[in-house]
């Protein structure tokens, strides 16, 4: 990779089955990019964002696969935690603040070009 990535990715997300079937989705999501990026050999970066994980729950990094052969996508999971989350009006009634999760990946982006998206 170079030290400019061409995109990063953003994404947030926690380990709390939010839809159904959520870490299934997001594995689809994960092996997806990976393998584009590997497929068209591009400098990619995906940044996670996971916002206030449960703690009854394992950690998205632990809870997932984040390795497809010969990918140059780079994987970060950044966690904002329980604390930090608290601090925002309606902390109670939300689990996740998912514009403000994901302006925290987008603040933390490299890339050339930035996608921010769901998984």
């Amino acid at each position: 990779m170079t030290n400019t990535p061409y995109l990063s990715v953003v994404a947030t997300a926690r380990n709390d089955n939010h839809g159904g079937n959520m870490l299934r989705r997001m594995q689809i999501f994960i092996n997806g990019l990976l393998e584009q990026s590997r497929r068209y050999q591009l400098d990619t970066v995906l940044i996670i964002v996971e916002w206030n994980p449960p703690t009854d729950k394992p950690r998205l990094a632990e809870a997932l696969s984040w390795s497809v052969p010969n990918s140059p996508c780079v994987v970060r999971v950044i966690e904002v935690p329980p604390d930090i989350h608290r601090q925002f009006n309606h902390a109670a009634a939300l689990p996740l603040f998912q514009m403000i999760a994901k302006n925290v990946g987008i603040r933390r982006a490299q890339g050339e070009f930035v996608l921010a998206t769901n998984t």
